[in-house]
């Protein structure tokens, strides 16, 4: 959860919001009957993707065949969709149109989602390089308020397309090997030195 025009919201609605702000657009939620609990969300999904649940929507898209380029944004679960995305592709045909995917995740990136995606919509278009952004980098760029604390996402720089430390910047998977060091820098006095 974090602030969007003053009020709370999922990460999720505020890079929906970001996004119709740039392209324009009709905004969806996606809703379900299911209450989630917030102390124990990460088990209830794990405990949905177990059963294969498909929550009930409790919403639906009008005029659904008007569109043609869609943008759907999900969090990362378990290296997955949540079980409501299911519910969603199972409701609507996305044949002949266009899907932007982005999420949020606590490392995973994508995972397999994309992929996901393009077996459920086999006749849709898929966007591969969707957008992707880490829930922990998320809640630690609020801090930075841009004068005296800075965030900087070096994550683009030494991770692979899963959201792990490339490998052949590691020997270990976690810290990065001396000559790599010189980019690290170069980053910082480009991004980060104020003068």
């Amino acid at each position: 959860v974090t602030q969007w025009n003053g009020n709370a919201v999922g990460t999720i609605s505020v890079l929906a919001n970001m996004i119709h702000d740039h392209v324009g657009g009709d905004l969806y939620s996606i809703d379900t009957s299911v209450e989630y609990p917030v102390n124990t969300l990460i088990d209830y999904a794990a405990d949905e993707q177990e059963k294969s649940a498909r929550p009930e929507l409790i919403n639906h898209i009008e005029n659904f065949d008007q569109y043609d380029t869609i943008f759907i944004g999900y969090p990362t679960w378990w290296y997955d969709l949540p079980m409501v995305m299911y519910s969603f592709f199972d409701e609507y045909d996305f044949s002949g149109k266009t899907i932007l995917p982005f999420n949020t995740h606590n490392g995973s990136r994508f995972s397999g989602t994309i992929q996901t995606i393009e077996q459920l919509e086999p006749n849709a278009t898929v966007i591969e390089n969707g957008f992707t952004v880490n829930e922990r980098n998320a809640a630690i760029a609020q801090l930075a308020d841009g004068k005296t604390i800075f965030y900087l996402d070096l994550n683009p720089l030494f991770d692979d397309e899963n959201g792990a430390l490339r490998a052949d910047y590691s020997g270990d998977g976690v810290h990065v090997r001396a000559p790599y060091y010189v980019q690290w820098r170069d980053h910082l006095y480009q991004f980060g030195v104020v003068k």
